[in-house]
């Protein structure tokens, strides 16, 4: 058996409670343990950069790629290039009377 308290010396240890949870979310997230909020209406579109740009720029649309782990990539809705799948919110209607 190991002693963690032996460990410590060399692989060190975390006191930061800000670092302890991203730690924790990023391992959630890594093993499909995520809660993601269901309550938001979103569109799943495949976007090419260019167009990913543009719902960037655009104050009212928040963009959050659908899948990280995607392989390859899909024909982009707007301009039939090349991009990824996200899903793009519209803070109009997906968050009212949310304060976002």
């Amino acid at each position: 058996t190991v002693n963690k308290d032996d460990l410590t010396e060399y692989i060190g240890f975390v006191d930061d409670e800000r670092l302890w949870r991203q730690i924790n979310a990023a391992l959630k997230k890594t093993f499909g343990l995520w809660l993601y909020n269901t309550d938001r209406i979103g569109d799943i579109r495949c976007l090419c950069p260019k167009c990913l740009k543009d719902y960037f720029r655009n104050p009212n649309y928040i963009v959050r790629r659908l899948d990280p782990f995607q392989k390859s990539k899909g024909t982009c809705d707007k301009c039939n290039d090349r991009g990824w799948d996200y899903i793009v919110y519209d803070k109009r209607t997906s968050f009212k009377g949310k304060g976002v």
